[in-house]
């Protein structure tokens, strides 16, 4: 591995990681905070984490060495690594489980996340798709009886470009249509509108090493209707995170392992004291399951939130034709 990627990718993470934990802290707002900041950040979030595993590494010119890339021909979750084979086309699903606790608010989450996507590579460097998405939020007042059902369904274009043989830059824009039923018996619908982009370096001459750093942001708007006890309210939402991952290539498989740092930048609350910073560790394997389909497994722990954790498992498989 050459000293000067190395020293390349360092200082970039280092660099965000000194932006993301100085920046100055919001207040936090108790009433309705679940729906203000707690479910745009993990909804949004993990949404456009899906989408952009598989659009991100479409375009990458990251390869195994010699000797393994037959076997390794377009791995990573993405469309074939280098020239375009067969028709640039591929399809894929990915489903998630995610658990979230939050003792500021008493609560207990469970998130079901499945998506379906469709996308084409037009050249070496560019491809474009499409992913539609289910969510299901299942919240539990550990205090009380309320408990909150949340379905939302998404549509989200996004697009992947390669610059050069380390850079990948990728953008989704999305929209959600939220629905939300207390067993208070009040039930309401929100619009949810967002963008998201990221910016990915793979270091190379690494070897049988895959290492690489990235730079996250997104935005999200929603429009919630009023109801019954339930104020209209428009608010929005934003973070930014930067992510350090190390995988190392064996013969058909890769397994890795990832670090990010995440701060929330824009949220609309005030009155208790909210932490808008974590840190998540991942660990996992791509897998290549023949030379059209691929596969990857998933877990991650999220623990640096004061009065919140997160657990997650995901398991995505994508066939390319």
């Amino acid at each position: 591995m050459k000293r000067s990627n190395l020293s390349l990718l360092t200082l970039s993470l280092a660099t965000t990681g000194l932006l993301l934990m100085t920046q100055p802290a919001v207040a936090f707002q108790e009433e309705e905070y679940t729906d203000e900041v707690i479910s745009p950040r993990e909804e949004v979030k993990h949404l456009l984490r899906v989408v952009s595993r598989n659009v991100g590494k479409a375009v990458s010119k990251r390869t195994p060495p010699a000797q393994q890339q037959a076997a390794f021909e377009g791995e990573r979750t993405g469309l074939s690594t280098g020239d375009m084979t067969g028709q640039g086309l591929a399809a894929w699903m990915d489903a998630q489980y995610v658990h979230s606790k939050d003792d500021t608010a008493n609560s207990k989450t469970s998130m079901y996340v499945t998506s379906l996507g469709v996308d084409k590579k037009l050249n070496n460097d560019l491809a474009i798709g499409t992913a539609v998405t289910y969510e299901n939020v299942n919240e539990k007042f550990t205090n009380a009886t309320t408990r909150n059902d949340i379905d939302s369904f998404t549509i989200t274009p996004y697009v992947a470009y390669a610059y050069g043989d380390s850079w990948v830059f990728d953008a989704e824009l999305g929209y959600s249509w939220v629905n939300e039923d207390r067993s208070t018996g009040v039930s309401f619908d929100t619009e949810r509108w967002f963008i998201g982009g990221n910016a990915t370096y793979y270091v190379q001459n690494t070897g049988n090493y895959d290492v690489s750093g990235r730079l996250s942001y997104f935005f999200s708007k929603e429009d919630q209707e009023a109801a019954t006890g339930v104020a209209a309210n428009v608010r929005s939402f934003s973070q930014i995170s930067g992510s350090v991952e190390v995988g190392y290539f064996l013969e058909k498989w890769e397994p890795y392992a990832g670090m990010t740092i995440e701060r929330d930048l824009s949220y609309e609350s005030g009155g208790t004291a909210y932490d808008n910073s974590g840190l998540s560790f991942t660990v996992g394997g791509r897998f290549n399951l023949s030379d059209t389909m691929f596969a990857e497994i998933a877990a991650s722990t999220e623990q640096g939130r004061n009065k919140f954790s997160q657990n997650s498992i995901l398991a995505n498989l994508r066939m390319e034709f």
